[in-house]
């Protein structure tokens, strides 16, 4: 019994760390808008991030949210998006890897890209970016980096041009001989957890 309490305590502690590191490759770390844009995560119904503008925007402004993400140890990233501007001139979305001192453009839209429903996203567009295929020695091996999703303003934006970018799934592939889509920290909490109340019984029954 003493032997089945130790091998549980580090079970437990092993699925801790596991979990820790799954969330720190995708955990939204801040956001950055002024009163011009909004940005949403998800709630209730809605399982989508959004950036839009809310009125008169200046052009070079932006809203966007950042993530904290570890680039020495990810091959690719995927996501799910649709990108709708009544003016495709007014305004551009872009993917972004932010240190402290270099900005790396990954992929950027000016023009619409999937579609928006009367409710809600009718039709998604699946991107796909491979890091591998950057160059990404402009950033320190040790250095802090950050995903972007960032809406800029191109042009002076009137109220009446209304521009919206949404996005979700974002899941990250590890750098493995096989690169394997890193799961929601819930998923592989569940999973660690059945393992351990699967064991845990079969110890209870085994004669000690």
């Amino acid at each position: 019994m003493k032997n089945l309490t130790i091998w549980i305590k580090q079970l437990v502690v092993l699925c801790a760390l596991l979990v820790t590191s799954v969330a720190n490759a995708g955990l939204i770390e801040s956001k950055v808008t002024d009163n011009s844009w909004s940005t949403t995560e998800p709630f209730d119904s809605k399982d989508y991030y959004s950036i839009t503008n809310l009125g008169d925007v200046y052009k070079n402004t932006y809203g966007e949210m950042l993530w904290d993400i570890d680039i020495m140890h990810l091959s690719s990233l995927s996501f799910k998006m649709v990108f709708a501007t009544s003016d495709e001139s007014a305004s551009s979305f872009s993917l972004l890897l932010v240190g402290s001192n270099t900005e790396l453009t990954l992929q950027s839209y000016t023009t619409n890209v999937g579609e928006i429903g009367s409710q809600q996203p009718s039709v998604w567009y699946q991107e796909t970016i491979a890091l591998t295929s950057h160059d990404l020695s402009f950033f320190n091996t040790d250095e802090q980096v950050k995903l972007a999703f960032r809406h800029t303003a191109l042009l002076d934006i009137p109220r009446s041009s209304r521009a919206q970018a949404i996005f979700k799934d974002i899941n990250f592939s590890l750098v493995q001989n096989n690169s394997t889509a890193v799961p929601e920290p819930a998923s592989i909490g569940l999973l660690l957890l059945a393992l351990v109340l699967i064991s845990s019984r079969k110890w209870a029954k085994s004669p000690l």
